[in-house]
C-alpha cells in the first residue's frame, strides 16, 4: 500500500529524554510524563504502561467506526 500526504489525517511528536528513567512530552503539550523502569522506586510512569491504554482507546475507536458501518 502506498501512503500518500492527501492520506495522512493526523501526525504526532513526541520528544524523549534520559531513555527508561527519563521524561517525554508531546509536541503540542498535552502529554508530560516522567517514566521510570518497572522495579524501581517512585512516582514516574512505567514506560511499558504507556502502550496498553493507547491501543484499547484505538481499538474502541476502531470498533466504534465499524459499529456506525
Amino acid at each position: 500500500m502506498t501512503m500518500s500526504l492527501e492520506n495522512v489525517l493526523y501526525t504526532g511528536k513526541a520528544h524523549t529524554t534520559g531513555g527508561r528513567n527519563g521524561a517525554s512530552r508531546s509536541s503540542d503539550g498535552r502529554l508530560d510524563i516522567k517514566l521510570s523502569s518497572a522495579g524501581t522506586p517512585g512516582t514516574a510512569l512505567i514506560r511499558s504502561s504507556c502502550s496498553p491504554p493507547a491501543g484499547s482507546a484505538c481499538f474502541m475507536g476502531a470498533m466504534g467506526l465499524a459499529a456506525a458501518k
